[in-house]
């Protein structure tokens, strides 16, 4: 029990709440503002800030859901996405406008994932359990690119795999899948990190054997995306990979 008479749980539940909401809200005025700034500048009709409306919707339906099934979560991760969400729908919006509904149609598909999710039983186990399996998949479909490889805008690197009317950028999959596999067979084998470590001067290192199945999947995605010349992408990758070993 708190000095308030709550629960320990309902007390972290509630500041959990709190700060995101707190947290959300500053993020909805960045992206409201950069979006009203765009509107005014190039004189566009009051209807270019709809996609700040559906980010808005977005927002609130996943912290509602998120209060409901994790209501222990990070308060961060949630407002940090959708700061990035919207700040990406801003950036299309002022470079892309033709592309800024297609966007905003990805950004609601990806809320619904998100709940569908969490409502999933067994915590992402599933993820973890197959974690190798989902990130063979997806470095498969980048693959796929090579041959099958178009850009929506009709020029540039051919870096989307097309269906129809619909455009999918396996690296933006395989960033998932790759920290899910990371991290899956960092939490498998965490005792075995221990007692593998080498000392090198001040430094305590992994043992080579230890890191070998994660030197390899990594390996794969870079040499992916540097045959697709995704520079931008494979630095986003190394830096993950760095963080999460460190």
């Amino acid at each position: 029990m708190t000095r308030s008479g709550l629960p320990v749980d309902d007390t972290i539940a509630r500041i959990t709440r709190s700060r995101e909401r707190l947290l959300l809200g500053v993020a909805g005025l960045f992206v409201a503002l950069n979006q009203v700034t765009l509107v005014m500048v190039q004189e566009r009709v009051i209807l270019a800030l709809s996609p700040v409306l559906v980010w808005a919707l977005c927002a609130w339906m996943s912290h509602r859901v998120l209060n409901r099934r994790l209501p222990q979560r990070d308060p961060y991760l949630l407002p940090a996405t959708f700061l990035l969400v919207g700040w990406g729908l801003n950036l299309i919006d002022r470079l892309a406008p033709a592309f800024a509904d297609r966007q905003t149609v990805w950004m609601v598909f990806g809320t619904i994932t998100l709940i569908v999710i969490a409502y999933l039983p067994g915590h992402l186990r599933w993820l973890r359990d197959y974690s190798a399996i989902w990130l063979g998949l997806a470095i498969g479909t980048l693959a796929a690119t090579i041959l099958l490889g178009v850009n929506p805008s009709g020029q540039g690197p051919e870096l989307w795999l097309g269906f129809g009317e619909i455009y999918y950028q396996p690296s933006e999959m395989l960033k998932v899948f790759l920290i899910a596999f990371l991290a899956s067979y960092l939490a498998d084998n965490w005792l075995t990190l221990r007692q593998e470590l080498t000392t090198i001067g001040p430094l305590s290192v992994p043992s080579l054997k230890f890191l070998m199945p994660m030197l390899v999947m990594f390996g794969l995605c870079i040499v992916m995306l540097g045959w697709q010349r995704d520079l931008g992408t494979a630095t986003i990758f190394f830096v993950v990979f760095m963080l999460m070993l460190y």
